[in-house]
């Protein structure tokens, strides 16, 4: 018999596989915590999982439910070192979509990293609004570090996106959430946008703009070598230069 683990997770992202595909799995505490407290090193350390093929239609199977973004109550099975998901059910249907290599990237980003890159940042951040004056969504912008590529390692996991979701959390209540996270053409810089409403016109906007089927899971596609990729160590907040005690608000109060 193999050894298990039941848990919480955040279905980072999902690459499609002839064979079988693999899911980046986040494991979620039971209350948030602090990603740069010294105890909490490994804190949404990303596991690699085997999804199995499925014949089950039910919308909560494995196949069915393993999206990126959504949050899920599942079993792992560990075989020599493998993880496979054995059992699923869909807590919260949040979304994850990656792109790189876009044009036409929208003016509220764009204009961010302009102000970001004046001010001599590498880092930056604002809510968003929609016509009628309410917050819709939280918007960041990083520099892609000399050496590194910060797109990449947002796709797989190793700089993790859920402190910036539990940010919006903390302010507006937990709830299901959008999050595109985009790479202009030219690598200069990275996007995260966590729109608050995945079901929303905004939502469906960037969708539409970018291509991102809604439905199909997501690859944050070109991300060097994934193998060695998964022997890096897990990056954290202080290294996008995050400040923890950002006030920025998106309650909307």
């Amino acid at each position: 018999m193999h050894p298990e683990t039941r848990g919480r997770f955040r279905v980072h992202n999902r690459r499609p596989s002839r064979q079988a595909d693999e899911v980046i799995l986040v494991e979620l505490p039971d209350e948030p915590r602090d990603p740069e407290s010294p105890e909490d090193t490994d804190l949404y350390e990303p596991i690699r999982a085997v999804v199995p093929e499925d014949s089950d239609e039910s919308t909560d199977s494995a196949a069915n439910s393993v999206r990126p973004g959504h949050v899920i109550e599942a079993t792992l099975s560990w075989e020599n070192s493998d993880a496979y998901l054995r059992e699923t059910t869909v807590r919260r249907r949040s979304q994850f979509y990656f792109a790189n290599n876009i044009t036409g990237l929208f003016r509220a980003a764009s204009t961010l990293w302009e102000e970001t890159r004046t001010a001599g940042d590498h880092m930056g951040a604002t809510a968003t609004r929609s016509t009628d004056g309410d917050p819709n969504g939280a918007l960041y912008v990083f520099a892609d570090p000399t050496g590194r590529n910060l797109y990449a390692e947002l796709g797989d996991g190793r700089v993790p996106i859920e402190p910036l979701i539990d940010r919006v959390n903390g302010r507006r209540g937990a709830s299901e959430r959008a999050v595109f996270v985009l790479q202009p053409a030219g690598g200069e810089f990275v996007v995260v946008y966590v729109v608050f409403d995945p079901e929303g016109v905004l939502a469906g906007t960037v969708r539409d703009t970018y291509d991102l089927d809604e439905h199909a899971p997501r690859s944050a596609g070109d991300q060097g070598d994934s193998d060695e990729a998964a022997t890096d160590s897990v990056a954290t907040l202080a290294d996008l230069g995050i400040d923890s005690d950002d006030q920025q608000d998106f309650s909307g109060e």
